[in-house]
């Protein structure tokens, strides 16, 4: 009889152990899904996304996974994937954020693309960590060239 209940705290403290060290694991890598560590999204970038777009591409967790996005002066280009289930219905997503970024920032050149392509190519400009104002300029101009033409 002791032997059980000997055995029964032992294996309830090690599954407790175990459960604990697993939540506080996925704690840690779910802090801010969205949230994204690169140059053209960081704060010390001036090319970086505001605050106030930022807020709201974080509070859109429902409908994208992650974003990528550019800010040069009035101008801001935003590149989104889209759950999983929320593909369908990507363009509506894009209206959406689109009409939200420019309600919040006020401003009326506000590009929103869930094209992978789009996003690829931020994704090269945070990997080239490119700071050149008209490099980025241009790239932002063949982007909504490039936007236009798929419509």
């Amino acid at each position: 009889m002791r032997l059980r209940v000997y055995l029964l705290i032992f294996s309830l403290s090690v599954l407790m152990i175990g459960c604990n060290e697993i939540n506080e694991g996925s704690q840690n890598n779910q802090e801010n899904p969205l949230s994204t560590a690169d140059p053209i999204n960081n704060p010390s970038n001036d090319y970086s996304l505001p605050k106030k777009a930022k807020t709201v591409l974080d509070q859109e967790t429902d409908t994208i996974s992650s974003y990528k996005g550019i800010a040069i002066d009035n101008q801001v280009f935003v590149a989104i994937q889209a759950n999983t289930f929320k593909q369908f219905t990507e363009q509506k997503i894009e209206k959406a954020l689109e009409d939200k970024l420019k309600k919040k920032l006020s401003l009326k050149d506000v590009s929103v693309t869930s094209d992978q392509k789009f996003y690829m190519e931020l994704s090269k400009l945070e990997r080239k960590n490119e700071t050149n104002k008209n490099k980025l300029k241009k790239k932002i101009e063949e982007f909504k060239t490039l936007m236009k033409e798929q419509t």
